[in-house]
């Protein structure tokens, strides 16, 4: 009797091993299912989460970015409002130092007006400053004007060819007529002779009248023809 108690529960225990061991897989497996299943749930809210999260920031840039843009475009309206009135200022105080005083703009008309009377400068004189040549009777003269706005006559002795000065003075461009104002010799000043001439196309220089005691003395066509040309 004792050896079929024992022999039992041998048995029954063998087969309650058994039985763990068909029903742990079974278990295992449904553990599995069951961790499936929750995996599945929790990939299912993370991908709702997800979306709502995108969704929350789409309608945040959908609601800041116009106004982010609108900020935008106004700094930059008023930085080029500022760079615009920045330079108009500028040029408004470069003009403003460039423009002449009514003193000096009345000083420039004055030096306007007297240019006539003053003897030409050197960037009137290009072209008309230099040496002139002209030969009467077989014996040379020689005129030369200086860009300073003297003159010097000279004649050609004769046989040596040197050169003796007879008469000086200063020179200016009057009209568009060239005036030799003589201060020697003594008797040509006296007198306040001027020679006037007149500026060919070849670049010489042909007398068409004078001024003596104040008074100007046109001279012929005749006349003309008779007093050579200066010729540079």
């Amino acid at each position: 009797m004792e050896l079929d108690v024992k022999g039992f529960a041998c048995e029954r225990s063998m087969t309650s091993n058994l039985q763990a061991a068909v029903i742990d897989p079974f278990v295992i497996l449904l553990e599995s299912n069951r961790s499936l299943k929750k995996g599945a749930a929790m990939k299912k809210w993370i991908f709702i989460g997800v979306g709502i999260f995108l969704l929350v920031v789409f309608a945040v840039a959908a609601v800041v970015l116009p106004k982010v843009a609108q900020l935008k475009r106004a700094a930059l309206k008023v930085a080029a409002d500022n760079e615009a009135r920045e330079i108009v200022s500028g040029l408004e105080s470069e003009m403003s130092g460039e423009l002449p005083s009514d003193m000096e703009m009345e000083a420039d008309m004055e030096m306007e007006a007297d240019t006539l009377d003053i003897p030409i400068a050197a960037a009137a004189t290009e072209g008309l400053s230099g040496t002139y040549q002209r030969e009467d009777g077989g014996m040379g003269f020689k005129l030369v004007l200086e860009e300073s706005g003297t003159f010097k006559d000279y004649f050609e002795n004769f046989p040596s060819k040197t050169l003796t000065e007879q008469a000086s003075g200063d020179w200016k461009l009057v009209d568009e007529e060239v005036h030799l104002s003589y201060q020697t010799p003594a008797n040509y000043a006296k007198r306040g002779l001027i020679h006037i001439f007149r500026v060919q196309e070849d670049g010489s220089l042909s007398q068409i009248a004078g001024i003596a005691d104040g008074k100007r003395h046109e001279l012929s066509k005749e006349q003309q023809a008779e007093i050579l040309d200066w010729m540079k």
